[in-house]
């Protein structure tokens, strides 16, 4: 008999730890400063960059603002993009200029472009899918770029990983980016 309730005591024990873990990670916490680890990504066309930081803020509701500031060896610019999660689509403007992401690519943003945004949640809470769609500025004109990129956190918490794929690189591999969570 004391057997029994021990071992009924082990398993109550053990799943309170399971619900209780499984709660902590649905309620992880996207917000925060994430730096860039230029080593551990992968696929990445770095041409010039120093540092990409992503400062993520909450907003009302399921909204957040993604602000990132790429640092180049010639300049440093800042983009924020709004993203509402499970929402309607956003709209921001980027700043004007080389994308930091596009590497070698001559792929940059015109004067006053904007970019639409539309964001889903992964069940879990501890992802989000996100599509943009924007007109870049090509050596030819214009191009619309849709670009898909998924962000997940580690289960603790410490690591932003995004992988993103785009229209203009529907041959090529993914790109991931990984991002530490700057104390």
């Amino acid at each position: 008999m004391k057997q029994r309730i021990t071992y009924t005591w082990m398993i109550m024990v053990s799943a309170f730890l399971v619900l209780s873990l499984s709660k902590l990670s649905s309620a992880q916490d996207f917000s925060g400063l994430w730096e860039l680890d230029f080593g551990q990504s992968k696929q990445a066309d770095f041409f010039d960059q120093r540092s990409i930081v992503l400062k993520i803020s909450p907003m009302d509701g399921n909204k957040m603002t993604i602000e990132q500031t790429t640092t180049t060896e010639y300049t440093t610019s800042v983009g924020t993009t709004i993203i509402d999660l499970n929402g309607p689509e956003t709209t921001s403007t980027w700043a004007q200029g080389d994308l930091p992401y596009y590497g070698y690519e001559a792929v940059a943003i015109g004067k006053d472009q904007s970019v639409e945004t539309k964001a889903v949640q992964g069940a879990d809470k501890s992802s989000f899918e996100a599509t943009f769609t924007f007109h870049a500025v090509v050596s030819q004109g214009t191009y619309t770029v849709v670009m898909h990129s998924l962000y997940r956190l580690s289960p603790d918490g410490k690591t932003l990983t995004v992988t993103t794929t785009r229209n203009t690189r529907e041959n090529g591999s993914p790109v991931v980016y990984i991002f530490r969570k700057v104390d």
